[in-house]
């Protein structure tokens, strides 16, 4: 999760969910990205795309690690050498274990991926971060105290910026009623997520007691589909709690595109009531040095092959081998699979046998969500009255190439003049403003640089009007008779993402339809070698999209995905006979 949702949505979720939750129990119950560009090939499997072997040589030299090293050796293999798999590698080292991360591309960290800009008047270069830049619900968050023991200095957010409907700022009225709107939504979905949880936990209950029970009238599998059908009545659609009365339907299109695209990533009725209510926000933070950095610190010194991208998992009774894209095999005693849904859902690994049914229901049910940044230098500050790490929410109608290009990819244009983004204005204090953009909107915009480049960097030409409507939407809000906004920018240095591009994340984190945010647990199971894959286990899997629905998306999630993830290893090692 990106941790750029509004507050005013949020705020109140933590202080009284949990109360709402017991209220509700008993009714129910009785009731990115890369150094250069590259082109892939028609056909050419992206994921497979090679770095140069100088570069491989020398990254994985500094590493201390011998890639050439390929049997009899590991006990555990991780795919991917992002902040989850990174987290497993230390845990498991730290347990005794011997460990290896393969990582695809020329670097580590993953969507933790920081570059550097030179912004106007400032001397030192600028680290921004092009992938996850928040420290989400800072209280409860388990990384709060690792950045600040690593020395890294967090920075509160403003999230409470307010928001602007073309040229016109929300008075003090108007965010009255975004308030109210947004307290009635919050607490109804509240209620109704307690009621699936609950629902969900009797279901559980009765699957279980009919696979424990001998001689049972029904199949199990016939008592759970109808327990599902009976019991989980409770709607997982967003739209079904937003407030009825006709007051606040002017507003309703800004909340629904802050809470869908600019949170989840996705429209808003394709994202799950749960998984929103169970996110944990309440204070958000930036990283001055930037997120990427972090993972990037955290990550040193593991033995990670970069440039090996994966290609195909072997797994049976004698181990798993792992196959790289330029013919190496590695053989260990298990694997752990840290890639992202994208990659998994358009199948660039390979598993031999396959996959159950059940694990790919699991990452069907959660796709990756679509987020877009541009990075907007600016000459002289456009922004007097606002404060520095503000969140600001901007509702405009449709430029005319934007409906041209909706009309290129089929997309329906429901409301042309409800169309919503959001900046992030003075990040850090800055001379910047970074425009986001979520949902079907960002997969559109990103989308015009397929096969021109997945890198997330400098502007091309493809990004034309992606960053022409964020130019459109500044300059709506922000120009005056005292400010020029398209004087101020500096267009030689903007950057923007790339990530539904990027072939090894194809999106920016997952994101749960709805009724499915039962399937982080379930893609968090990991796979033995038996019939529907029981017996004993040889793939693990971990990644932002298998955790708790509590660090939904976030890099906590990813942090704790691999932590358990490796705990789990460890134990299997254990009680193996090997």
């Amino acid at each position: 999760m990106t941790g750029t949702m509004q507050k005013k949505l949020h705020k109140h979720f933590y202080l009284n969910k949990q109360i709402l939750l017991l209220l509700v129990i008993s009714f129910s119950l009785s009731a990115w990205p890369f150094t250069s560009c590259s082109t892939n090939k028609k056909n050419e499997n992206p994921y497979s795309v090679l770095h140069s072997s100088s570069t491989l040589d020398s990254l994985n030299s500094a590493r201390k690690v011998n890639c050439k090293q390929t049997r009899g050796y590991y006990d555990v293999i991780i795919v991917g050498a992002g902040l989850s798999g990174l987290t497993a590698a230390k845990e498991l080292r730290h347990l005794g274990r011997k460990v290896l991360v393969l990582e695809a591309k020329n670097r580590i960290g993953g969507r933790g991926y920081v570059k550097y800009i030179k912004l106007p008047g400032e001397k030192k270069l600028t680290p921004i971060d092009l992938g996850g830049s928040w420290i989400h619900g800072i209280p409860t968050n388990p990384l709060t105290s690792l950045v600040d023991a690593m020395g890294f200095e967090r920075v509160r957010s403003e999230l409470d910026g307010g928001y602007f409907i073309g040229n016109q700022r929300a008075d003090k009225q108007a965010i009255q009623k975004f308030d109210t709107a947004t307290s009635l939504l919050e607490d109804a979905m509240t209620i109704a997520a307690a009621r699936e949880k609950a629902e969900q936990a009797l279901i559980n209950a009765l699957c279980a007691k009919a696979y424990s029970e001998e001689g049972n009238i029904r199949q199990p599998t016939e008592t759970c589909s109808i327990a599902k059908q009976q019991i989980r009545l409770t709607s997982d659609l967003p739209s079904d709690y937003l407030p009825k009365d006709p007051k606040y339907k002017a507003i309703l299109p800004l909340i629904k595109g802050n809470l869908g695209p600019l949170e989840n990533g996705a429209e808003f009725n394709e994202t799950s009531v749960v998984d929103t209510v169970e996110f944990a926000t309440g204070e958000d933070d930036l990283i001055t040095d930037g997120m990427g950095n972090f993972v990037k610190r955290f990550g040193e010194n593991q033995p990670v092959c970069l440039n090996s991208p994966v290609t195909e998992i072997d797994y049976n009774k004698a181990g798993i081998k792992v196959h790289v894209k330029n013919g190496t095999i590695y053989e260990a005693r298990y694997a752990l699979i840290t890639v992202s849904t994208g990659v998994l859902n358009k199948g660039l690994i390979k598993f031999d046998p396959e996959l159950p049914e059940w694990k790919k229901q699991a990452f069907q049910s959660l796709p990756m969500g679509h987020f877009q940044k541009i990075f907007i230098p600016l000459k002289f500050d456009i922004f007097p009255n606002e404060k520095n790490n503000a969140w600001i929410l901007y509702k405009g109608p449709l430029l005319p190439e934007e409906i041209n290009l909706a009309k290129k990819y089929n997309l329906p244009i429901n409301d042309q003049q409800g169309q919503v983004m959001a900046f992030l204005v003075k990040p850090l204090g800055k001379p910047l403003v970074i425009a986001f953009f979520g949902g079907d909107r960002a997969k559109i915009f990103e989308r015009e640089c397929l096969n021109k480049s997945f890198d997330s960097g400098l502007i091309l030409p493809c990004d034309r009007i992606a960053v022409n409507t964020a130019k459109h939407a500044l300059e709506t809000m922000y120009n005056t008779n005292k400010v020029n906004v398209a004087e101020s920018i500096d267009n030689k240095t903007i950057y923007i993402t790339h990530w539904s591009l990027d072939p090894y994340s194809l999106g920016s984190y997952s994101v749960s339809k709805p009724g499915q945010w039962i399937m982080h647990e379930q893609l968090a199971r990991p796979i033995g070698i038996g019939k529907n894959g029981e017996g004993s286990k040889r793939l693990f899997f971990a990644g932002e999209a298998t955790a708790k629905p509590i660090y939904n998306g976030s890099f906590a999630g990813a942090y704790e995905s691999g932590l358990q993830a490796a705990r789990d290893i460890n134990q299997e090692v254990d009680n193996s006979k090997w």
